[in-house]
């Protein structure tokens, strides 16, 4: 009985579904059964093809995965994400001139860059699942080439027939896992409410590829796929939109809270004597405050 027949197998059972009865046979368990038992599982949670253990099923879940797209072509990879390290770098560049009987130099704010140094494993809870790491890992490593375009010349004519490679796109990336690596973090319009899933757009300055091979191999024909890979990215960011602070929201905002000030220090001289005098003095309290602003 399986999981779509409504109800768990009896472990008590065979592989033929007999009674064991002190008959040594396979239990439904072991061999070619458990991949049914698997399937059904499958099927009757409402589970990816790709979940093998606990882990895929945690991360297909929670959307821990890192997820890479080649934007020329528009091809995603995505890894679970057993991070084992996660750098974000950031460096401010100025330009100082220095300058004569002047102590400290003139300086000029250049720009701000990030880059973002991570690494982590794919590993493998099955043949299959390693032979599916191994394929996407070669496609992550081929992210890294960019996109030509081979024109051919007519063979008839007299000179013969040549061919031309042309460079029609970089390698670039984008990158997202959950709120460490993604885009909207900085921007001055949108914030990251409306941008839970918006990726990072940038470069891989570099990737390293590992296996590990304590962790060994598992054999398929004439192929050999690792258990685990290790990758380590070095990613420099490209920022596509405007980052840092807005002024003018930081402006309203103070000019609210002056003008509540204000009509508190009016409605307190009013209070005088001449309270006619006292909210005039109010108000220009609160008008040098607003060109003091501006």
């Amino acid at each position: 009985m399986g999981f779509l027949d409504g109800g768990l197998p009896d472990p008590h059972t065979t592989a033929r579904g007999e009674d064991k009865c002190g008959e040594e046979e396979e239990p439904w368990y072991f061999g070619q059964n458990w991949e049914r038992w698997m399937r059904d599982l499958k099927e009757f949670v409402g589970l990816e093809d790709d979940i093998v253990d606990a882990s895929d099923a945690y991360a297909a879940n929670n959307d821990y995965r890192i997820y890479f797209t080649h934007i020329p072509t528009g091809k995603t990879t995505h890894f679970k994400a057993f991070l084992k390290a996660f750098d974000d770098q950031y460096s401010s560049e100025w330009n100082d001139v220095d300058v004569y009987g002047r102590m400290d130099p003139i300086t000029t704010f250049q720009g701000t860059r990030r880059q973002i140094n991570f690494s982590f494993d794919v590993i493998a809870g099955s043949k299959d699942q390693a032979t599916k790491n191994h394929k996407m890992s070669y496609d992550l490593i081929r992210s890294l080439y960019p996109v030509y375009q081979t024109r051919l010349r007519d063979c008839n004519n007299a000179e013969g027939g040549y061919s031309a490679t042309s460079l029609q796109a970089p390698p670039l990336l984008k990158i997202r896992f959950k709120n460490l690596i993604r885009g909207g973090l900085f921007e001055t319009q949108g914030g990251p409410q409306g941008c839970s899933n918006l990726p990072l757009v940038g470069k891989l300055s570099g990737l390293s590829y590992q296996p590990n091979m304590e962790a060994g191999f598992y054999e398929d024909g004439d192929g050999i796929y690792p258990k685990i890979n290790s990758f380590s990215c070095n990613f420099t960011v490209l920022h596509t939109g405007p980052v840092g602070w807005d002024l003018q929201p930081l402006l309203s905002e103070s000019e609210g809270e002056e003008g509540a000030e204000s009509g508190e220090a009016g409605d307190e001289g009013g209070d005088g004597a001449d309270g006619t005098e006292g909210e005039t003095d109010g108000d220009a309290g609160g008008d040098s405050e607003e060109n003091v602003l501006c």
